[in-house]
């Protein structure tokens, strides 16, 4: 895990992609990195029962390093490909099932965006998620995954489902909430709003059934590719 300790404002949203293809997750990665670049598949091929090989073409920017091993897999590793194949339909992603399957690589240090061709092979036919948008805005049918390769102090982090909780007259504080999701793990240490005094990042959990708040004093830690909800207190 690459644990960058970083400031984070609220106003900082990055977009997010959502859809049943084959995905890395949100947030992007730090220039000159050492990146693990997680692809998500959630669902079999059309008309399919199950997935049984993921390849993925390389793209120049990326210097892999270790397919990381799958149990009832095998890993195979070029310079150009990656590739997992089940063992037999007894280790196969069957139906819905979710799975990642990652590759650790380094990053180019010219901020941009990488494109990753992905092959889905199933039990009937195949999938291959291989295309590129022409201009912003673009959503094609068959996606690649794409990488945003972020500038070295922008945070890899993404933002989403932000809500504020609503205060009455008289109130001074009020909570923020959201989830924050690091492709290649990071940290979050503090906050910072235009519109309040101070910001102070939260955990809320049960204790005799009420829903207390305490400060996350040594911020939070957001675990490589996995969303982590959080709540912030904002004095106006």
């Amino acid at each position: 895990m690459i644990d960058q300790r970083i400031l984070f404002s609220l106003l900082a949203f990055a977009p997010f992609s959502a859809g049943a293809h084959v995905t890395l997750p949100p947030g992007g990665a730090t220039a000159g990195t050492v990146y693990p670049a997680s692809f998500r598949v959630g669902h079999p091929c059309k008309d399919a029962n199950a997935t049984t090989a993921i390849r993925v073409r390389i793209p120049e920017g990326f210097e892999p390093i270790e397919a990381v091993p799958r149990p009832g897999w095998k890993a195979t590793l070029s310079r150009t490909e990656v590739a997992w194949t089940a063992d037999g339909p007894g280790t196969a992603l069957q139906g819905k099932e979710r799975a990642q399957f990652t590759v650790r690589g380094k990053l180019t240090s010219t901020p941009g965006t990488l494109w990753f061709k992905v092959l889905q092979v199933c039990d009937k036919g195949s999938a291959d998620w291989a295309d590129v948008p022409s201009k912003d805005g673009d959503k094609p049918e068959s996606p690649a995954a794409r990488l945003d390769v972020l500038p070295p102090g922008v945070a890899p982090v993404d933002f989403r489902d932000a809500w504020v909780r609503s205060t009455v007259e008289g109130q001074r504080s009020t909570g923020v909430f959201g989830k924050l999701t690091s492709g290649a793990g990071a940290g979050l240490i503090g906050a910072s709003s235009l519109w309040a005094e101070s910001v102070e990042v939260h955990e809320m959990k049960m204790e005799d059934n009420v829903m207390r708040m305490r400060a996350l004093n040594g911020g939070l830690d957001l675990p490589p590719g996995k969303p982590s909800n959080f709540a912030e207190a904002a004095t106006t």
